[in-house]
């Protein structure tokens, strides 16, 4: 391969560099009359290495003395291919199969996570503005709420990283109860035919209700919902858009059912109005 004709392709140029790097250093050792260990021994950052010697580190800087300058530059200039070589190493190594950088963009657990957490951060910022909260989302996580020891210390919402997908992406994140938007913190699907007729789907969940300042959670809540229009995700599973829903919520699944039917009548008529 001709560096300087392909030079724009830059990670082909930095892995050729390193194969021939690889090759040129024992054959500039030999060519000494030494091995590669001796050059090891005379470069300080590489002190843990395993072949790294005191004993020759004092022997290179006799044979570095006996030679001029220019020929000490040939030992420095060896010394600049082993670091040139470990570096390389360590860059590949960093995002290579099996470690924590490579697992890390694959972790779909992790991704959710932090889809979770920006999300439902912004839900509360934008509904409940004046109500103090610190949303934590993680893999081992129990869905639930910590209160703070005093009035004026956050409340932690911690969140399981599915809320993304079981909640978010369904369009089910806030819902109005008690004349207060809530905030939905589990969604539990519950098939009722009757009602998958006509299209209203039955979540069974449990929801975070603030009043000045003071979160509740209420759970084994009945929440009805009619889709208007699906959630839209890219390629990659990030939703660009969520489901738009009418959306009524209740300790009384008959009372659910019949305002968002209610509430469906309304935006027909709206809609034919308007």
């Amino acid at each position: 391969m001709n560096i300087y004709k392909n030079h724009t392709r830059e990670k082909e140029v930095a892995h050729q560099f390193y194969i021939q790097a690889k090759k040129t250093i024992p054959v500039l050792a030999k060519s000494l009359g030494l091995d590669v260990s001796y050059f090891i021994s005379t470069n300080y950052d590489m002190n843990g290495n395993k072949l790294y010697s005191k004993e020759k580190k004092k022997q290179m800087n006799l044979i570095k003395q006996s030679i001029c300058y220019s020929g000490g530059q040939i030992v420095e200039g060896v010394n600049n291919l082993i670091s040139s070589v470990r570096d390389y190493r360590d860059k590949t190594k960093s995002n290579s199969i099996g470690t924590d950088g490579y697992m890390k963009k694959f972790d779909l657990y992790k991704k959710s996570a932090d889809q979770t957490k920006e999300k439902a951060s912004r839900w509360w910022r934008d509904n409940n503005s004046r109500t103090s909260v610190d949303v934590k989302s993680d893999k081992e996580m129990t869905n639930g709420i910590a209160k703070g020891t005093s009035t004026y210390s956050n409340t932690e919402i911690n969140i399981s990283p599915l809320w993304y997908h079981r909640v978010y992406k369904h369009g089910l994140t806030g819902v109005v109860y008690k004349g207060r938007p809530c905030f939905v913190l589990t969604a539990t699907p519950y098939p009722v035919r009757r009602l998958q007729e006509d299209n209203i789907e039955v979540h069974k969940v449990s929801i975070l209700h603030s009043h000045g300042g003071d979160i509740t959670m209420i759970s084994d809540m009945w929440l009805a919902s009619f889709i208007q229009q699906e959630y839209l995700c890219n390629k990659e599973g990030v939703v660009l858009k969520p489901s738009e829903r009418v959306l009524s919520v209740s300790p009384e699944l008959r009372r659910a059912e019949t305002i968002v039917s209610q509430r469906i009548g309304r935006n027909v008529i709206g809609n034919l109005l308007s």
